[in-house]
């Protein structure tokens, strides 16, 4: 099991995303969002994160038909790395298929309101909010982005995102990779030849140990 504990930004803009995220000082809830749409395992009052299994329990997992939010979710997209410590509860794991619709599911977690339940093996659940401080990098696709035929498109949110998260301390992490938390622990990542701005150069930093 990993040290850390990642959400990821399912957008059709990440960038903008992720900032608004940071510029709002953390990650909320549905509910503290105003949003009461119950599509979804975490319902309206936790945020749904993923947290690395050992290779052998992936492997059983896989083995009875089941899927992984690492793989679905943050492995190639956007994401926040979170630190190890926050307060985080394993969901107990469903059956794929167990619920026909979003609407059962919604009507099940109304009625067991304290209730953590995924049909992701990996997926964890905190309550409420995540707050910036809690954040330690933020991944981005950067080898994908690089070669993607949109790359123009993301330049400036890229640059934007970078600014923002490096002032926050933040690390960043190329999620290419489904081994990219050894990149992110050898702190290997930086944008520097990703955005290439003229005349500008945007040299990694990196979060001081605290």
């Amino acid at each position: 099991m990993s040290k850390y504990f990642y959400h990821g930004v399912m957008s059709f803009f990440p960038c903008q995303s992720m900032l608004h995220i940071l510029q709002s000082g953390g990650l909320k809830s549905k509910r503290l969002q105003g949003n009461f749409d119950l599509i979804g395992y975490n319902g309206l009052d936790s945020i749904s994160l993923c947290r690395t299994l050992t290779k052998e329990e992936y492997d059983y997992y896989e083995g009875l038909g089941y899927k992984s939010a690492y793989e679905i979710f943050i492995v190639s997209h956007f994401c926040f790395i979170i630190r190890e410590d926050i307060e985080a509860i394993r969901t107990d794991v469903v059956a794929p298929h167990t619920f026909s619709s979003s609407w059962e599911l919604g009507e099940y977690l109304k009625d067991h309101p304290t209730e953590h339940i995924s049909d992701l093996v990996d997926e964890w659940q905190a309550l409420n909010f995540i707050p910036n401080s809690q954040l330690i990098g933020i991944g981005i696709p950067l080898s994908i982005i690089q070669k993607g035929a949109r790359f123009n498109a993301y330049r400036e949110g890229l640059k934007e995102l970078y600014e923002v998260a490096t002032s926050l301390g933040l690390d960043i992490v190329d999620t290419t990779s489904p081994n990219f938390i050894s990149s992110y622990e050898k702190r290997k990542e930086n944008l520097e030849q990703i955005i290439d701005i003229p005349k500008k150069s945007l040299r990694y930093r990196r979060k001081k140990d605290e």
